[in-house]
């Protein structure tokens, strides 16, 4: 009875995690790509060490939101068998 709205609560919460992490991966992209694309200018005035430190700070990011999501994950596939055995 209880496992049925808990199982909503967990994949609500699983889905933000998804959809944070999804916009911080976006950035990261966006950085690297500016990055990229403006490697010429990067190079010419030695702004290697600040872009650098940009896109390691949104890596930083991601990486921490993407370690809360293995407990949640965990915990939903080990709880969802019991949904279907009642």
């Amino acid at each position: 009875m209880i496992l049925g709205p808990l199982n909503t609560i967990v994949l609500r919460k699983m889905l933000s995690y998804d959809k944070m992490i999804m916009r911080m991966r976006d950035e990261r992209i966006k950085k690297l790509n500016e990055v990229l694309h403006g490697v010429q200018l990067i190079k010419l005035f030695a702004w290697e060490p600040q872009m650098a430190a940009r896109v390691i700070e949104v890596r930083g990011e991601e990486v921490d939101a993407i370690k809360g999501t293995p407990h949640l994950s965990l915990f939903y596939y080990l709880y969802r068998p019991l949904t279907f055995n009642i």
